[in-house]
């Protein structure tokens, strides 16, 4: 059980990083620093959402949408808390820039996990 919820967490930072950096590529960002910053933030954040909703999943049942959506605000709020006066990127406000990348991250390994890639 151990083995397969890392793997789970394992693949869920893998994809949130390449989605997130590939879209933040793609939104302008330029700077080194930035993507780190981008790096750093969603190492933090992906583990711990995925931690709880392991959690929940294995000792109460299927998550539902609800507590997803706030969870994933929870996120949104937090990596804007952690953008915010450190992302040296300015084509988009960070908490814009935070719930896009969010918003992509999600809806694409959403996507991924019911077509059974993932």
């Amino acid at each position: 059980m151990i083995e397969s919820v890392l793997r789970s967490l394992g693949t869920s930072l893998l994809l949130t990083l390449v989605i997130e950096l590939l879209l933040a590529l793609i939104l302008g960002v330029q700077e080194g620093r930035d993507f780190l910053l981008i790096f750093l933030v969603n190492v933090i954040t992906n583990p711990l959402i995925g931690i709880l909703l392991d959690v929940y999943y294995v000792y109460v049942a299927v998550p539902p949408f609800w507590l997803i959506a706030v969870l994933e605000a929870g996120v949104v709020f937090g990596e804007w808390a952690l953008y915010r006066g450190r992302l040296e990127y300015r084509k988009l406000p960070p908490f814009v820039f935070s719930l896009v990348l969010n918003t992509a991250s999600y809806l694409i390994g959403l996507g991924l996990s019911h077509a059974g890639l993932v």
